[in-house]
């Protein structure tokens, strides 16, 4: 593991389920705060898969009944989970919203002048008032895989 981010160790896990977030704790008294949508298995996971979980070797967090790893170091990288997986879904209006803010990080305005939309279409997009199409899906999983990866 990479010593410049002080080689962390894990403490424990906890959700905030309300919130779509993951807590993990570290032994150094750190506490990370994850938006689930990085991670769409444990997105999808009832709350008692969500509470089954080891550690692997306090370098990572494995969930035996979801089939999932995530290492501490890619957690403190931002690293989410590889693309591919979380466009296995369809974007949905609340899908689009979250990944806006929270894999991005960006306003729907930013997000428009990215993509070359006007603001009330993703606006509309947002509020499912207009249905998201397969070209806007495409540019937006682009961008996504440009500025995340």
């Amino acid at each position: 593991m990479n010593t410049s981010l002080n080689d962390p160790k894990l403490k424990g896990v906890s959700f905030d389920l309300e919130n779509r977030m993951m807590r993990v704790d570290l032994q150094d008294g750190r506490a990370i705060l994850v938006p689930l949508c990085w991670y769409p298995r444990l997105d999808k996971a009832a709350q008692k898969d969500l509470a089954v979980w080891e550690s692997i070797a306090d370098e990572g967090i494995h969930w035996p009944t979801l089939d999932e790893d995530i290492s501490i170091e890619g957690i403190l990288l931002g690293k989410t989970a590889p693309i591919k997986q979380l466009k296995k879904e369809p974007l949905t209006p609340e899908k689009l919203q979250e990944f806006r803010t929270r894999l991005l990080g960006m306003s729907q305005k930013q997000l428009a002048e990215a993509l070359d939309y006007g603001l009330s279409t993703i606006q509309a997009f947002e509020h499912g008032t207009r249905e998201i199409k397969p070209r806007f899906e495409t540019a937006f999983w682009a961008l996504v895989s440009e500025r995340v990866t």
